[in-house]
């Protein structure tokens, strides 16, 4: 229906996309979504903010979509809105939404909107968020695929300094230096990668910082 005769507050909305996310996960019922998510953002431009997207509203969508593989536009949909009210609003998603955005990005090989999504969550732009380690697994994931040796080092930086530099949480640090250590021996194209050079980078980084 349109936009305008529509009176639900942003939690029955939510209630409503909960509900519809619990049904079979089919392309209707991720289609039927999309439209109510539209109609919410349609509230929030012409200034209805108490039927507009929140918090609660991501993590909903992301959970249903952020599983699902980029072959659905749906998710991609979502997950770009997502990253524009982290930029634009300042909105503070969950920690859920985070991860599960950061997993489908993994998942479509989209490398520049998942660092988009962990600077933006880490409010380098945005109004910074809860970031779970697996977000940070999940672009150094994508720098593995890319052979992308020195951003996977500076990403270790800012693991570092947000997620590991406390002391009880060595194991979360010594667990992302574990993997980052285990480099890919050949690129995408079956071509040889120096891991010999990226090993040594890596010794060298941790002997300044430790």
């Amino acid at each position: 229906s349109d936009s305008r005769e529509l009176t639900l507050t942003t939690d029955e909305l939510n209630l409503t996309l909960l509900q519809i996310a619990m049904a079979p996960p089919t392309l209707q019922t991720m289609e039927v979504m999309v439209k109510l998510f539209k109609i919410m953002e349609s509230n929030r431009g012409s200034g209805k903010i108490d039927a507009s997207p929140n918090a609660a509203t991501y993590t909903i969508l992301m959970v249903a979509f952020g599983d699902r593989g980029n072959d659905h536009q749906a998710a991609k949909f979502v997950c770009e809105r997502m990253l524009g009210a982290l930029r634009k609003d300042g909105l503070e998603l969950s920690s859920t939404a985070v991860s599960m955005g950061a997993r489908f990005l993994k998942k479509a090989g989209d490398i520049i909107n998942a660092e988009k999504l962990l600077s933006e969550s880490l409010g380098e732009l945005g109004s910074g968020v809860e970031v779970s380690p697996g977000v940070f697994h999940h672009v150094l994931a994508l720098y593995k695929e890319d052979n992308l040796q020195e951003d996977a080092i500076k990403l270790f930086d800012i693991f570092f300094t947000e997620v590991g530099a406390d002391g009880n949480d060595f194991l979360k640090r010594d667990d992302f230096i574990k993997s980052l250590i285990r480099w890919p021996e050949r690129n995408r194209r079956g071509n040889r990668i120096a891991v010999a050079s990226h090993h040594q980078n890596i010794y060298e980084y941790l002997e300044r910082r430790c």
